[in-house]
């Protein structure tokens, strides 16, 4: 072993370490509130609030009947808890973000790629070429190296707010689940890819895009029926008296309702929320068992109103379209970067040419810094469509100060900072504040200007 790979697996090895002391003794006062995962176009599906995690595994606060208050005047403090574990979240994603980053360079700047190639062809015999034992031995060195940012987050944190409902051995299971779809997804894709980049050398950024915009609407058919049933149950709603109200209330507003589910989150969480999902044959509306038991009746259906409001809005097809030009910006500009950068770095590299897969660590990590870098536009749609769907939910069911205190309660509930910071809000969050949202909640009326009687 060389010095310059000597020197790059040290800096990871002790990054590494130092991450995981740091995580281990950190102090629980943050200054930023949680990063959100759910932006557009990034998941095949809209919730009804911020997710408080970066997992499927959405966490709560431990005792619900403290949710059911509505909204008091004044804001939160630095010490509530909301807007700690918000922040917490946030300033953790964002170390996450940066130490895969730092990861993926040292393996590149540290001219490891090509020997984990190699490694990588040796241990399958070379009976399955480079690409496929190299992406599978890639995805879970990142995995392994940003476990203890992951468990830092998505247990340890929620956990130290009385929040999760999972032992150690579930959250692990969760996550291997986790990790195996990212396999098999990252297989499916980096193949197709490859294989346009031999293929056309100066068009495959064009194709390349194609393919993963096509792959996407596949993934959002598919994704209720072949991945989400990994992690949780999912059954008809057991509530007949609710489901009649809720398809009243679909046939009310001209709605076509393909199913309304139940799954049982509470195996994880104690949070609420509702979500759509799903296209064609596969489109759903999905509500946690924790809101059916914590939420009354009217309140589930302002919030299915808000769901209802995504499919009427066909959100999820003009999210697929909004990432559609994402990656068609994203992948042309790593058409233009990753040759001349290669080409100037190639000793240092150890790899002279894109088509070679010692090459898919670089372009992961500008595409990495891309996308990190087009997320605030991304918020920006997808606050709008949720503001679109809370205004549809309002005009459907006239029941404001309804859903102004179920809002309020999922704030509660959830342990979410209820009015971040403009710039972060702007930055990092896919929907609206809370408080702004509870507030257009109240004020939204235009039935009751209409009703009134012109003055002469």
């Amino acid at each position: 072993m060389n010095s310059k790979v000597r020197a790059a697996c040290i800096i990871v090895a002790a990054l590494s370490a130092m991450a995981f002391l740091l995580l281990s003794f950190a102090p629980h006062q943050a200054v930023f509130p949680s990063q959100q995962r759910y932006a557009a176009g990034s998941e095949p599906y809209h919730s009804l609030t911020e997710n408080p995690t970066s997992s499927d595994n959405a966490q709560s606060r431990s005792t619900v009947a403290s949710a059911q208050s509505t909204v008091k005047p004044g804001l939160p403090g630095a010490d509530d808890p909301g807007v700690r574990h918000s922040r917490l979240q946030l300033i953790w994603g964002l170390v996450g973000a940066i130490w895969q980053w730092i990861v993926l360079a040292a393996i590149v700047f540290g001219g490891l790629s090509p020997r984990l190639r190699d490694l990588a062809r040796r241990l399958s015999g070379g009976r399955l070429g480079s690409l496929t034992p190299y992406v599978i031995l890639l995805t879970v060195l990142l995995a392994v190296f940003g476990a203890p940012i992951a468990f830092y987050r998505e247990y340890i944190i929620e956990h130290e707010f009385g929040l999760s409902n999972q032992d150690v051995w579930s959250w692990l299971g969760d996550s291997a689940k986790g990790l195996g779809v990212g396999i098999v997804t990252s297989l499916i894709i980096f193949n197709l890819i490859y294989f346009l980049v031999r293929r056309s050398p100066r068009r495959w950024w064009l194709y390349g895009a194609g393919v993963v915009i096509a792959f996407s609407v596949v993934m959002a058919t598919l994704e209720p029926v072949l991945v989400t049933p990994l992690f949780n149950k999912f059954e008809p709603l057991r509530d007949q008296a609710l489901k009649s109200r809720i398809l009243a209330e679909a046939d009310r507003g001209g709605v076509s309702v393909a199913d309304v589910l139940q799954a049982d989150m509470s195996r994880q969480t104690k949070a609420a929320n509702a979500y759509f999902i799903g296209i064609g044959p596969t489109k759903r509306i999905v509500l946690w068992d924790t809101l059916l038991d914590n939420f009354s009746g009217d309140e589930v259906l302002t919030i299915v109103a808000h769901e209802m409001g995504h499919q009427v809005h066909n959100d999820i097809w003009r999210s697929i379209g909004v990432g559609a030009v994402f990656f068609l910006v994203g992948f042309y500009l790593l058409y233009r970067v990753l040759g001349p950068l290669i080409g100037r770095f190639k000793d240092r590299f150890g790899f002279s040419r894109l088509e070679d897969v010692a090459s898919l660590p670089l372009a992961l990590l500008l595409v990495g810094l891309l996308f990190f870098a087009a997320q605030p536009v991304q918020n920006t749609f997808s606050r709008y469509i949720e503001h679109e769907a809370d205004r549809y939910a309002l005009d459907l069911t006239h029941q404001n100060d309804v859903y102004a205190n179920a809002l309020d309660k999922l704030g509660r509930v959830n342990v979410s900072d209820p009015d971040p910071p403009a710039w972060i809000e702007f930055l990092f969050y896919s929907h609206p504040s809370l408080k702004k949202r509870i507030e257009f909640a109240r004020e939204y009326r235009p039935w009751a200007e209409r009703s009134q009687p012109a003055s002469h």
